[in-house]
């Protein structure tokens, strides 16, 4: 692929990676990817949008994520909470994409079919880039359900493995 994209205007949005949701292998498989995006945003001073689940059950983001989390600067980290499966239904998400120029957004969490979607199709209807990193999400449902939702994000979407490799430093 010879995309590349400008750090300057780019932001990272990670999605409900809580404990209550990160319950199977499959989507625990997830974090060491999401680790190193989030090592590369605290070298490169991108930010990242850390989106909870506002629900009583849900609990804290996983543990192995945290510990990273504490290495970006507090300039460049948001912690938001949602109450639906969009992250734009939180409004400051646009308000603080708006007033740090960011029009590129990596959305990485759980779940792809449901939470990851949402946000993703919302975003691209807002006119925003959005980056799908295959190996950075996770939830898909069942495979009729993937096929569908995997069509949608190639249509829609920069669908891709290794999305580190297009960042322009």
């Amino acid at each position: 692929m010879n995309t590349k994209i400008s750090l300057k205007k780019s932001a990272v949005i990670l999605i409900d990676m809580q404990e209550c949701f990160v319950n199977s292998r499959e989507k625990r498989q997830i974090i060491s990817g999401q680790i190193s995006v989030i090592k590369f945003c605290a070298e490169n001073n991108i930010p990242i949008m850390v989106f909870k689940f506002k629900n009583h059950y849900a609990g804290n983001i996983c543990h192995d994520l945290t510990g990273e989390l504490k290495n970006i600067s507090w300039r460049n980290i948001f912690r938001l909470e949602k109450e639906k499966n969009d992250a734009f239904s939180n409004k400051a998400l646009n308000f603080l994409l708006r007033i740090t120029r960011k029009k590129t957004l990596l959305i990485m969490g759980v779940n792809a079919k449901a939470c990851v979607l949402e946000t993703s199709k919302t975003a691209v209807k807002k006119g925003y880039t959005v980056i799908i990193d295959k190996d950075l999400i996770s939830g898909w449902g069942c495979k009729h359900d993937r096929a569908i939702q995997e069509n949608w994000y190639r249509k829609n979407t920069i669908y891709i493995n290794n999305c580190l490799s297009i960042f322009k430093l």
